[in-house]
């Protein structure tokens, strides 16, 4: 079993309401969401896909996305080099072979908050020569995926991250060029998540309310 990585560290107890609040509000989604008529899921899958996937490429994306929900699959050097489509820089092996038993370990922690370190430590680490944002990115589809079991998005992240750049990079910068306490990251990345899901489950509420109000008018009195 793999441990938490020697060079971070963070308060489970400061994540703990945090992290609750996020895990029901995704239940919701992908509880709710699958009860729509099909054009409408359809529709919202969609338009989640192309806002997750913007910048990245579509085909690698996708199989992200599905390799994530591959039981007991594991995510392999040979995985982050075909999403980056290049080689490791010299001298980082060692590193990035403790990341991946992280990210793997399905016991080390939560697996919200394994995802929201290994992205962290990804950016950090810097692994490749070039890409390594993008790299970053599939690799949290691929591990919200597995953890959610599904490949489709109905929510939207990286969209969060983009609508307040500045907080999102001084969140991230503040974190890895200090003490190396992720906690305020962990909260950053539930926080977003959890935004994402709401806009998701509101979008989800006025789907309902139109087919209400579509079939009201219909109705013959």
């Amino acid at each position: 079993m793999a441990s938490k990585p020697r060079k971070y560290c963070w308060d489970n107890d400061k994540l703990i309401e945090l992290l609750a609040r996020v895990s029901f509000a995704e239940g919701s989604l992908l509880t709710e969401v699958l009860h729509l008529p099909e054009n409408i899921y359809a529709e919202m899958r969609a338009n989640a896909q192309n806002k997750e996937f913007i910048g990245l490429n579509p085909d690698i994306a996708h199989r992200a996305c599905e390799y994530g929900v591959v039981v007991d699959n594991i995510i392999t050097l040979d995985a982050l080099k075909y999403w980056n489509g290049g080689e490791l820089r010299v001298n980082c092996a060692d590193e990035v072979a403790e990341l991946l038993a992280f990210v793997n370990d399905e016991d080390v922690a939560h697996p919200l908050i394994r995802t929201a370190v290994a992205f962290a430590w990804f950016l950090d680490l810097k692994p490749f020569a070039k890409n390594n944002d993008l790299t970053a990115r599939y690799l949290m589809l691929a591990m919200l995926s597995k953890h959610e079991h599904i490949s489709e998005r109905f929510y939207v992240i990286s969209e969060v991250f983009w609508e307040d750049e500045s907080t999102y990079r001084q969140a991230l910068e503040t974190t890895l060029h200090g003490d190396k306490n992720l906690t305020e990251w962990i909260k950053f990345f539930l926080e977003s998540m959890l935004q994402a899901i709401q806009k998701s489950l509101l979008k989800y509420v006025r789907s309902v309310v139109g087919m209400a109000q579509k079939k009201v008018k219909e109705f013959k009195w």
